[in-house]
């Protein structure tokens, strides 16, 4: 392999190293900031739920089933 060969796959392993270690991290925090935001979203709805002092799940249960059949976007 000549010089010029073995600098473009050098340059091809960085850059290829560097973007997936991007995407990698940016997908990992949406993860997580999706996890934040459905916890939050349910412990409302629990807490709109209470019933002497106790969640209602049967209602808490239906509203959780509708929200994961429901297509998100």
């Amino acid at each position: 392999l000549n010089i010029g060969t073995k600098l473009f796959i050098l340059y091809f392993l960085v850059s290829s190293t560097l973007v997936w270690a991007f995407a990698h991290r940016t997908s990992i925090e949406s993860a997580k900031e999706v996890m934040v935001e459905v916890a939050t979203m349910f412990s409302k709805i629990a807490s709109q739920n209470i019933i002497d002092n106790e969640i209602d799940l049967t209602t808490f249960g239906g509203i959780i089933f509708d929200y994961f059949q429901s297509p998100h976007g």
